[in-house]
């Protein structure tokens, strides 16, 4: 077990209801889930999830164009960086187009891993075909 600390932009109730159905109690073997309500772009809501001490910092990609996503991510990264000087752990970022990861990591700094989530789904699948029976 362990705590997670989820910071998005929907409400807490809706996260809930979607982590339960996703990922029932029983099999989060301990783990705590704590759900906030805010963007990760606002200092104050990055505080309040205590940003600062976590071990692991994983940011998503927000939904809509690949090329609007990774400009979240960026900007969630900008955000980060006026805590580097507090923060504990490594950032992991998702990003959505190849052609931005360089960019990602210019700010993110030694600190943040990227994923290309394109390229690590086709890798996936790739391996689901070569070995029948790994998607299940």
């Amino acid at each position: 077990g362990g705590v997670v600390a989820i910071l998005a932009p929907e409400s807490k109730e809706q996260m809930e209801l979607e982590l339960e159905l996703q990922l029932p109690l029983r099999h989060r073997r301990g783990t705590r889930v704590i759900f906030r309500s805010g963007s990760p772009l606002v200092m104050g809501d990055l505080l309040r999830v205590s940003v600062h001490l976590a071990r692991a910092i994983i940011i998503l990609s927000s939904t809509g164009s690949a090329d609007q996503a990774d400009a979240d991510t960026l900007r969630t990264m900008l955000s980060l960086r006026s805590l580097y000087d507090q923060m504990e752990g490594h950032v992991i970022a998702e990003v959505r187009d190849i052609d931005n990861e360089p960019l990602v990591k210019l700010v993110g700094g030694p600190k943040v891993e990227t994923l290309v989530s394109h390229d690590v789904i086709g890798r996936l699948m790739l391996m689901s075909v070569r070995q029948p029976g790994l998607a299940k």
